[in-house]
């Protein structure tokens, strides 16, 4: 097909000198006229993008990249706007065919945190050192290795990540805030305080740090400290149902066990599905001997979450204080089974 094309437009030539010529030219045309129209999509996009309307962002990109399909701009974008509506199977699409198309390190980088959305930890781990090894220096790929390292539990790693993002920004919140939790989880609590402060120091609007602080500082017995950013926590945002958990489990530590049921009454208003609320408020109830509704919330917590293994523990010691211990028993082993190791010895003590 392509030699006969070829043959008839020689022969034209031949007999009409020029014709060829000005084929030619009208494709040339043709292609300055689609290469500007996909331009004027693409930053029509790019308009929608900043505006956050991520659907009609989409629309515009995909209508750039219909006039020139190896448009990597547009595809880049488009794949950005993919992942903030989470359509990261999308997203990792175009990242992929760009960085086949021409190595773009960025298009690398996106493609590494699609995996990692897509729960490709490991694939993740490869692009994204790629990126690194290869000269990409945007402290994200720092962020992302860290990310992906904390959930892969290699949290010195990613401690090590956290800080070079920071290094190559120092107000990226986030990478505090992460770097904070994986520093929790070797045991360095101070070190963790000190990070999670300098994030809210960077942005003192942000609930969920003040939240990770308290958590903190409940796990180092600072309950009033505690106490203090659970409530800063709640009072950026009065829906923060874990919050609001978190505080009544501070407070039935510290004997405040009125304050604790109330606390959990409010979560469970915000998110009347919330197992761990109904568990909690339980715990305070039994506390205050009131063992026939504490029993019904530990029943709506299991309803709610049947592997919740502390529940089955909590319900088990209710049990045990109204001596049913045939039904305590059956809960320990519950509990045991679900990996609560110190429910054998409440097991063994009936044995």
């Amino acid at each position: 097909m392509t030699i006969r094309v070829v043959v008839i437009c020689f022969l034209v030539a031949f007999v009409f000198p020029g014709l060829c010529q000005e084929i030619g030219s009208a494709d040339s045309t043709l292609i300055v006229a689609e290469n500007q129209e996909a331009e004027l999509a693409f930053n029509e996009g790019n308009t929608f993008l900043a505006k956050g309307n991520m659907n009609e962002a989409i629309n515009s990109y995909s209508k750039a990249i219909n006039f020139k399909p190896d448009f990597s701009k547009a595809l880049i974008n488009r794949a950005v706007a993919y992942t903030e509506i989470k359509e990261y199977n999308k997203a990792y699409a175009d990242y992929d065919f760009v960085y086949n198309l021409n190595k773009n390190l960025g298009a690398l980088y996106g493609r590494g945190i699609s995996n990692y959305y897509l729960n490709k930890l490991e694939q993740a781990q490869i692009d994204l050192e790629l990126a690194k090894n290869s000269g990409f220096t945007d402290p994200g790929v720092f962020y992302f290795l860290g990310v992906v390292n904390f959930e892969l539990e290699n949290y010195s790693d990613a401690i090590e990540f956290y800080t070079l993002c920071i290094n190559n920004k120092a107000d990226y919140v986030n990478a505090y805030n992460d770097r904070a939790s994986a520093k929790r989880m070797v045991g360095d609590f101070e070190g963790a305080i000190d990070d999670y402060t300098k994030a809210i120091k960077l942005n003192p609007n942000i609930d969920f740090l003040y939240n990770n602080l308290a958590s903190v500082y409940w796990k180092s017995g600072k309950l009033d400290q505690a106490i203090l950013n659970y409530s800063l926590a709640i009072r950026i945002n009065t829906n923060y149902y874990m919050a609001f958990n978190n505080l009544a489990s501070v407070k039935t530590e510290k004997g405040d066990f009125e304050g604790a049921i109330l606390d959990c009454n409010q979560a469970i208003k915000i998110k009347p599905e919330y197992a761990y609320a109904y568990n909690n408020r339980g715990n305070a109830k039994v506390k205050l001997e009131q063992f026939d509704v504490a029993l019904a919330d530990f029943n709506k917590s299991i309803e709610l979450k049947n592997d919740f293994a502390a529940a089955y523990l909590n319900r088990g010691i209710c049990k045990e204080l109204t001596r049913d211990f045939e039904g305590a028993v059956a809960d320990w082993q519950k509990a045991y089974d679900l990996g609560i190791k110190k429910a054998l010895n409440y097991i063994q003590f009936y044995d």
